[in-house]
């Protein structure tokens, strides 16, 4: 191999850290505005470009052109890539988990990890996956070269079959009516749909290192980049706006719009290479942040600001790409300076530096793990309220939210006065709900019409989109329709408990559509909760999450599966005996 091959290219990790800007910038739009794909002008550029253009930079870094590609060697790297990439991550999820989100640690730990997007952090694990995808392919090559002796067609050959073959499988995950292997469980605890969708470009990556000196012979033509750039601009603005393919064909511009748009950048930063020299004052800015990637990345989650305000008022503005893009960007600055401060912070102890981000992580990581296995009131103290229902076929225990102080303490008032003691659960439906309050379900007479009775008032609505959702076990209030109640209060009594069946990504697409034009959007821990655990997103922003089920649920099974007249009421009476509040 000739020096050229060997020699890192002084503007890569300027590139690199200009995408991780693109990657924060996303997670800012996405988590801290709560800007959604379907009403956001920047999301969608973001989504196009972000996470190709990083897997490509890590399979152009890949390429070793000297190595040994030997069993040993190969697990050497494998592991090495394990203590550096995974259990770091590990261990700053426990860190969100603990600090971030409400409830169980070991519930919300195991949740974010059957998700395959394990709440923000899958892309280390993903990233391990293609190093030893690739890893393995190199071994198979070199041993095939062994075996038939020097072929220079081999390698390339094998890895543009790679290629083709990581493509055609990102795009069955857009052919639901054909292809649904990666719904199944595997795929996703696993984060390998994730791989399925970027493994093209990390290979891309890869096979653009080994030929450099011949990409750079097809940008310097005189027809290159314009075509990337008129094929950038038809690809966006069909898939953005126009929408005129369908069917199987529907996917492919988002495809191209990909690719061309992770070329423009790739050229660009070559093209002006001299402003990324570590010389420069902006080359050095952004190679610090393209070497500090992994730092960044763990970190970001754990200081990314809720500012849903901005998202709002970007909302009902209209869609402005420019101001939304720099608004992003400006707080994902913000945000990587807070994180390379703390990383620098975390870096003077030799001891951090080793045990978190080097080469023993090990440590940390079960020490994280021995407190989540702790009580929840021994790691802190929770000041949420918990309410015993005693019904008439098994016990439900819920717990109140503290950011919906009138709806919690409303129903913490009524369960301590006794006002729920024998009343039904009137209305019931299969994967849907049960719902009770009605204080005329005492002593109903069978048959009779429920679902009108309260205390003689209502409560104002009290959304908190997107921590509080129709997950399977919320809890939530009833209220009267909108056409006479538009300012949608809730029941001052009726509550219900969602049990909602697990949902698809196209029953998921369905339901975004038409939040979409509500202004509501489902942020990526939503969608994971809706696959995995189930639930009815279409109800979000409409009634008042308060609070949920933390025992029990095999009741609610129960209750939602029983036999009911044609007014959703059970015909046996499932009764609340009384409600006891806990704590």
């Amino acid at each position: 191999m000739n020096n050229e091959q060997n020699k890192r290219l002084s503007w890569l990790d300027a590139l690199r850290g200009f995408t991780m800007i693109l990657v924060v910038a996303y997670h800012v739009a996405q988590f801290a505005f709560h800007e959604n794909e379907k009403t956001s002008a920047a999301l969608p550029f973001l989504v196009l470009m972000r996470m190709p253009l990083f897997f490509f930079v890590s399979g152009f870094l890949a390429y070793k052109a000297t190595f040994s590609w030997t069993v040993p060697n190969a697990l050497k790297l494998t592991w090495k890539k394990f203590k550096v990439q995974v259990i770091p991550t590990l261990v700053f999820l426990c860190l969100f988990v603990i600090f971030r989100k409400k409830g169980d640690f070991w519930d919300n730990f195991m949740l974010l990890m059957a998700s395959p997007t394990k709440g923000g952090y899958w892309f280390t694990w993903v990233l391990l996956q293609m190093f030893i995808i690739y890893y393995v392919c190199c071994y198979v090559g070199n041993l095939l070269q062994r075996l038939i002796g020097k072929n220079d067609w081999l390698a390339p050959t094998l890895l543009f079959v790679g290629w083709a073959g990581s493509v055609i499988a990102y795009e069955t995950l857009y052919m639901p009516k054909t292809f649904t292997y990666h719904k199944d469980m595997f795929f996703t605890y696993s984060s390998l749909v994730q791989t399925i969708r970027y493994m093209q470009f990390f290979l891309l990556g890869n096979i653009v290192r080994r030929y450099w000196s011949r990409v750079e012979q097809l940008f310097d033509t005189s027809w290159f980049f314009p075509l990337v750039v008129t094929l950038a601009v038809v690809c966006c603005a069909e898939f953005f706006q126009l929408h005129t393919l369908r069917k199987v064909w529907v996917n492919l511009p988002r495809t191209i719009a990909m690719y061309c748009l992770l070329l423009l950048a790739v050229m660009f930063f070559r093209h002006y290479k001299t402003w990324f020299d570590e010389g420069k004052r902006t080359g050095r800015f952004l190679s610090f942040i393209g070497t500090r990637t992994l730092d960044i990345y763990l970190l970001h989650f754990l200081l990314l600001p809720k500012m849903p305000q901005v998202g709002e008022w970007l909302n009902a503005n209209q869609p402005n790409f420019v101001l939304s893009i720099v608004l992003s960007v400006s707080v994902a600055l913000v945000v990587i300076a807070f994180c390379l401060l703390a990383s620098q912070l975390l870096r003077v102890s030799p001891f951090l530096q080793l045990y978190l981000f080097g080469k023993k992580p090990l440590v940390i990581l079960l020490a994280f793990l021995c407190l989540g296995a702790l009580p929840a009131d021994a790691r802190k103290k929770e000041k949420r309220h918990v309410i015993r229902i005693e019904t008439s076929v098994g016990n439900i225990r819920v717990a109140l939210s503290e950011d919906t102080p009138l709806h919690s303490k409303n129903f913490l008032r009524l369960a301590r006065e006794g006002f729920y003691d024998g009343t039904l659960f009137h209305r019931c439906i299969k994967d849907f709900m049960i719902q009770g309050g009605d204080p005329d379900s005492r002593n109903a007479e069978p048959g009779q019409l429920l679902g009108n009775g309260g205390p003689g008032y209502t409560i104002p609505a009290e959304f908190d989109l997107p921590y509080l959702y129709h997950w399977r076990g919320a809890l939530a209030a009833a209220r009267e329709p909108d056409d006479v109640n538009p300012e949608m209060e809730s029941s001052g009594s009726q509550f219900y408990i969602v049990y909602g069946k697990k949902q698809t990504e196209y029953d998921l697409d369905r339901v975004r559509t038409v939040l979409a034009e509500k202004g509501i959007g489902l942020s990526p821990q939503m969608i994971n909760d809706y696959i995995i655990r189930g639930g009815t997103p279409h109800l979000d922003g409409q009634y008042t999450v308060f609070g949920e089920v933390i025992e029990g649920m095999e009741v609610v099974k129960t209750i939602q599966g029983v036999e009911t007249d044609k007014n959703n009421r059970p015909l046996e009476d499932i009764v609340i005996k009384r409600m006891v509040v806990e704590q």
